[in-house]
C-alpha cells in the first residue's frame, strides 16, 4: 500500500493507533489515539506510553515491548490514564516491527461494557416481565420446535422447559386440530405476520385435553426473513364451563325436556350494561327505577331511591317485606301494558313491567316514588305509625319525594313498558342464538364421534381381511411344512444331529401355528366348546399360575365373589383374557413395585362407562354383566396410545408385546361382550371386561344361542 493511502487508511481507522520505539516514545498517533488519550498529536509526540499507563500497568507484559518477539501480537486489557486524570480500560494489541519498532491498536472498553451492561438490564428487565405474565407466551421456529416459554406456559402444560425444547407445538395439539393449526400458520401468521384471535386444545403431560385462546404474530430477522412464531396463550377451561353453564340454562327456555331448570336474568343480560341504562332512564325521566326478580329481590343496584323508601320505610321488617310485595305484584306479567298503582309500602306511585323469555318470567323493572295531591301528611304519619317508624322523620323525608302529575308517569310508565319488551326480544334472541350454538358443537361433536369410529371401523376391517388371509395361507403352509418333516423324521434313530435339528424345526412349527391360531381369535374366527362358566371361580383356578409367574414385588390382590355371575366361555378363554390383562399389568411397573388388584362383579348396562369403549361400535345388551376388573399401579396409559392399545402388535415398549390385549378384546367380542379402559399418563389403570351374564339354567349350545359374528 502506498505511504499516502496508508496514511489515510490509518486517520480513518475506528481504533487508536500508536507507533514507537523500543523505549516506548510514539513516533505516530491517528486521530482516534488522540481522541481516547484526550491530548492533542503533538502532546502525545512529546510523550511516551509511561505517560498513559501507572507503573504497575506498565509493567506488565503486553506494554513491555522490549521483550516483544518480533512479528507476534500480544493481546490484553489494561487501564489507561487520560489527561485530565479519567481512568478507562482498553483493549490493546501490540506488536514488533522489524526495524525494533512497535504498533499498539487500543479500543476503548468503557463503551463496550455500558453496552453490555445496558444489554444485560434489558435482558433481566425482558426476563422479568416474560416470567411475571399471568397468560401462558411461548416462541417456536418456523418447524413448530419449542425455542422459549415462560413459567405460565410450562405450568399449564405440567411439563418442564427442557421437556418443551424437545417438543413441537404439534406435539401438544390433539391430532384433530392439526389441520385447522397448519390452516392458521399458512393462511394468517406466515401471510401477514399475525393472526386473529382462535381457539383450540392442548393435551398436558399427563394426558389431558383442555381448550385454549391463542393469539400469534410473525418476527422476522434483520434481513426479513421470517425467523420465531411467538404465541400468547389462554386456558380457558373456566370460561368455556361458565358459558356452557349460561348456555344450559338459557336452552332450559327453549328445550321443554330442560323440565324446570332455573333461568336467571343474569344469564341472559350483562348486568353492567343494564345497570348504566337503569341509571339513564331513572335521570332522564325523574323517577326512582330498580330491576328485581319475580319475588321482588332485587337484581341492579337502585337508581334515583328517595330517603324515605331506602333509608326509613325499607328498614323496618314490615315496611321492607311490603315493598318487596309490592314490587312483586307490579313486575307481573301484564301483556297490555304496564301495571300502574299506588306502592302498598307508603302509598307513593310506582309502575312496573315485566321482562319474559319463551313465556317465562325472569324479571320486573319498576319505577316510581313520586307523589301527588292523592298522598297526604295525614295518611303518611299513620303508616308510619303503622310499621314501627318515627313520625317526624317520616314527614320530613316524604317532602323530599319529587312531584309528578299523573298524565306524566303514566308516559314514562309507557316508555317502560316498551323498553322492557325490548329488552325481552333482545333475550330471547340470545336464547335462539344459545340454541343454535349448542345444536353446532352437538352437530360437530357428532361428527368427529362417527369420523373417528369410521377411521376405527375400516381399519378393523383392513386388518381384518388382511390377518385372516395370512393366517389362513400360513396355516396351509404350515401343514405341508410340518406333514413333510414328520415324513422326514421317520425312520431316523433318535438322538441324532439330524432327528434333533428336525424336531427343533417342528417345534418352531407347532409355535407359528399357535401364532396364527391367536391372529384368528382376534378376528373371532375360532369356535370353542363353550360352556355355562362360574366367571369368579375360572379366574380363582388361574390366580395360583398368575402369582407364580409374577415378578418379585408385584402384590396381587383378588375380591372374588362365591358363587360369581354366569357367562358363556371356556375356562381356556377366561384364562387367556386374565393372563394377558395380568401382563400387561405388571410390566406398567418397569421393574418397579406395585400393586394388582382383581375384582369380579354383576353390573347392569347403564353401569358400564359410555367413554372409551373397545371395540368402538359395542353396545351393551339390555341384560345385567359380568364385569371382570384388573387395576393396577403402574405408569398409566398416554392418552394419545389408549386407542391403539388393542391393535395387533401395538407396544410403546422396544421389545413388544405381540397380541396380547388383541387377543383379550377378540375372546370377548366373539361373546357379544367388550371392554372399557380408564388411564392416564403416571396415574395407573382400570381394565373392565364385560360379559353377558346368562341364567345357570340355559343349556343351549353355541349353535342355538345369537352370537355376534367377528369382523369380516
Amino acid at each position: 500500500m502506498e505511504p499516502d493511502r496508508f496514511h489515510a487508511f490509518v486517520e480513518g481507522a475506528v481504533d487508536a493507533v500508536f507507533q514507537g520505539d523500543a523505549a516506548g516514545r510514539f513516533m505516530a498517533v491517528n486521530e482516534q489515539g488522540c481522541i481516547l488519550a484526550g491530548y492533542s498529536r503533538e502532546e502525545l509526540l512529546a510523550m511516551s506510553m509511561a505517560d498513559l499507563f501507572s507503573p504497575g500497568e506498565l509493567s506488565r507484559a503486553a506494554l513491555r515491548y522490549d521483550v516483544l518477539s518480533e512479528g507476534k501480537t500480544i493481546t490484553a486489557e489494561r487501564l489507561l490514564t487520560r489527561k485530565d486524570g479519567t481512568v478507562v480500560p482498553v483493549e490493546m494489541k501490540s506488536k514488533r516491527m522489524p526495524d525494533g519498532t512497535y504498533q499498539s491498536i487500543m479500543r476503548n472498553l468503557a463503551e463496550r461494557q455500558e453496552a453490555e451492561t445496558v444489554l444485560k438490564t434489558s435482558e433481566a428487565k425482558y426476563r422479568r416481565l416474560h416470567e411475571s405474565m399471568t397468560d401462558a407466551f411461548v416462541g417456536v421456529d418456523l418447524a413448530g420446535r419449542i425455542l422459549e416459554c415462560n413459567v405460565a406456559y410450562q405450568t399449564m402444560l405440567g411439563y418442564t422447559e427442557d421437556e418443551l425444547r424437545r417438543l413441537t407445538y404439534m406435539d401438544l395439539t390433539p391430532e384433530k386440530w392439526h389441520a385447522f393449526e397448519a390452516q392458521i400458520v399458512a393462511g394468517q401468521i406466515l401471510s401477514r405476520g399475525y393472526s386473529d384471535v382462535y381457539e383450540k386444545e392442548y393435551r398436558r403431560r399427563d394426558g389431558t385435553v383442555f381448550p385454549v385462546e391463542l393469539r400469534s404474530v410473525l418476527v422476522r430477522d434483520a434481513a426479513g426473513k421470517p425467523e420465531v412464531m411467538w404465541a400468547m396463550v389462554r386456558d380457558i377451561t373456566e370460561r368455556k364451563r361458565l358459558q356452557a353453564a349460561a348456555e344450559k340454562r338459557l336452552l332450559a327456555l327453549t328445550c321443554p325436556q330442560a323440565g324446570d331448570a332455573a333461568v336467571l336474568f343474569d344469564d341472559l343480560f350483562n348486568l353492567a350494561d343494564i345497570q348504566r341504562i337503569q341509571d339513564e332512564f331513572a335521570a332522564a325521566t325523574g323517577v326512582a327505577s330498580i330491576i328485581t326478580r319475580p319475588d321482588g329481590t332485587p337484581i341492579t343496584k337502585p337508581s334515583r331511591f328517595t330517603r324515605l323508601c331506602s333509608e326509613i320505610v325499607r328498614r323496618t321488617a314490615k315496611g321492607c317485606a311490603n315493598c318487596y310485595k309490592s314490587d312483586a305484584i307490579l313486575g307481573a306479567p301484564h301483556p297490555g301494558g304496564p301495571i300502574v298503582q299506588p306502592c302498598l309500602s307508603g302509598g307513593l306511585w310506582d309502575a312496573g313491567a315485566s321482562i319474559t323469555v319463551g313465556g317465562r318470567h325472569v324479571a320486573n323493572w319498576l319505577i316510581g316514588q313520586v307523589r301527588d295531591a292523592t298522598q297526604t301528611e295525614e295518611g303518611m304519619r299513620a303508616y308510619a305509625r303503622e310499621i314501627g317508624a318515627d313520625e317526624a322523620a317520616f314527614l320530613e323525608a316524604f317532602r323530599e319525594v319529587p312531584a309528578m302529575s299523573s298524565e306524566r308517569f303514566r308516559s314514562v310508565a309507557q316508555a317502560l313498558f316498551t323498553l322492557a319488551n325490548q329488552l325481552s326480544t333482545a333475550a330471547y334472541q340470545n336464547v335462539q342464538q344459545a340454541r343454535f350454538i349448542n345444536e353446532r358443537q352437538q352437530a360437530e361433536e357428532t361428527r368427529f364421534a362417527l369420523e373417528r369410529k369410521l377411521l376405527q371401523a375400516q381399519k378393523a376391517e383392513s386388518l381384518g381381511r388382511m390377518a385372516g388371509a395370512i393366517a389362513h395361507n400360513f396355516n396351509n403352509t404350515l401343514c405341508a411344512l410340518r406333514g413333510n418333516l414328520e415324513l422326514a423324521m421317520n425312520g431316523l434313530p433318535p438322538g441324532t444331529d439330524v432327528a434333533k435339528n428336525l424336531a427343533a424345526a417342528m417345534q418352531a412349527g407347532r409355535k407359528a401355528s399357535e401364532l396364527s391360531g391367536l391372529m384368528l381369535t382376534y378376528l373371532g374366527q375360532t369356535v370353542g366348546n363353550h360352556e355355562l362358566l362360574d366367571l369368579a371361580e375360572a379366574c380363582r383356578q388361574t390366580l395360583p399360575a398368575l402369582r407364580a409367574a409374577m415378578p418379585n414385588g408385584v402384590d396381587l390382590q383378588a375380591e372374588l365373589p362365591s358363587p360369581g355371575p354366569i357367562i358363556w366361555a371356556t375356562a381356556h378363554q377366561v384364562q387367556e383374557v386374565l393372563t394377558h390383562l395380568a401382563t400387561n399389568a405388571w410390566e406398567a411397573f418397569d421393574g418397579e413395585q406395585g400393586g394388582i388388584r382383581l375384582a369380579v362383579k354383576t353390573v347392569a348396562p347403564a353401569e358400564i362407562p359410555v367413554h372409551r369403549r373397545f371395540p368402538l361400535d359395542w353396545q351393551p345388551q339390555d341384560t345385567l354383566h359380568a364385569c371382570l376388573e384388573v387395576t393396577d399401579s403402574g405408569c398409566g396409559i398416554a392418552a394419545t396410545d389408549i386407542d391403539a392399545i388393542f391393535d395387533p402388535f401395538f407396544t410403546t415398549k422396544f421389545t413388544g408385546r405381540g397380541l396380547g390385549l388383541s387377543i383379550v378384546l377378540g375372546l370377548v367380542r366373539a361373546h357379544g361382550g367388550g371392554v372399557t379402559v380408564e388411564s392416564a399418563a403416571g396415574r395407573g389403570s382400570l381394565f373392565s371386561v364385560f360379559w353377558p351374564v346368562l341364567a345357570e339354567t340355559d343349556s343351549r349350545s353355541p349353535a342355538g344361542r345369537e352370537m355376534p359374528a367377528g369382523p369380516k
